[in-house]
């Protein structure tokens, strides 16, 4: 295990459930047994890693959330592919479905192993990362909120949309998929906060997409303020100092 400290927060690379995460701590915090910590799932997007997450995870810690970084399967650690653009738009879904069904041993680890407030628990993430987070969240009702950065809670209509601007092949999810799929689990979603992020200009992941998933929602929603879409302006498939800013802010007002 490799672990290493700064003035304000520790960071070690550990394995969980056969899982390779990084996990970023705020120092100090675990002066007494009863410490217990808030705690952010951060998941990366397609052909990135934990690795290139640390910063992010670094910048979490400081402000107070423990937040823990795992490799999904064929990346990082994983038996990455040697060239994600020939790897097959196949392997996306599969890879978020994966992610899903690991996150119930992370969870648990993180509660019994690293102190995280079962009360206070958050998922995160970038790109397939959002699209992984906007699944975990739907399913587990007991996360207090999700803050997703350029992805999408409407999968299929986002598979479809870049269908529409790349003329790709056509890929229809599953039947367990479609299942699920966050659009199709609203009821599973109403007045629970989320913030989603969104870069006007994203080349990659449709922001009409999520756009309008979030119009959707917030009709149901009774607590408006429970659910907030942020455009970015002039912003591609990237992650802001003011993004990150304000998922900064919203996380210390929610988790």
């Amino acid at each position: 295990m490799f672990e290493y400290t700064t003035g304000t927060i520790s960071e070690k690379a550990i394995t969980i459930a056969g899982i390779p995460c990084c996990v970023f701590t705020p120092k100090g915090v675990h002066s007494s047994p009863q410490s217990k910590l808030p705690t952010i799932f951060y998941y990366h997007g397609w052909s990135s890693n934990k690795n290139k997450q640390r910063f992010i995870g670094s910048v979490l810690a400081t402000f107070g959330f423990q937040t823990i970084l795992p490799d999904a399967i064929h990346h990082g650690e994983r038996e990455a592919f040697d060239d994600y653009s020939t790897a097959g738009y196949g392997h996306f879904i599969p890879t978020i479905m994966q992610n899903l069904r690991e996150f119930q041993p992370l969870k648990e680890y993180a509660l019994n192993e690293l102190s995280a407030d079962e009360n206070r628990i958050a998922v995160s993430g970038h790109s397939m990362g959002g699209f992984t987070a906007a699944g975990i969240f739907t399913h587990n009702p007991e996360l207090k909120t999700a803050v997703i950065f350029n992805g999408a809670f409407a999968w299929q209509n986002a598979i479809n949309e870049n269908e529409k601007r790349y003329h790709t092949a056509h890929i229809e999810l599953s039947s367990t998929e479609k299942k699920a799929d966050p659009a199709n689990n609203l009821d599973k979603l109403q007045n629970r906060p989320i913030f989603l992020l969104h870069g006007e200009k994203d080349s990659l992941v449709p922001f009409e997409v999520q756009k309008a998933f979030y119009e959707t929602a917030q009709a149901r929603y009774s607590d408006k303020n429970a659910i907030r879409f942020m455009p970015v302006a002039r912003m591609d498939h990237y992650i802001s100092v003011q993004m990150l800013n304000e998922a900064i802010i919203w996380l210390s007002q929610k988790l």
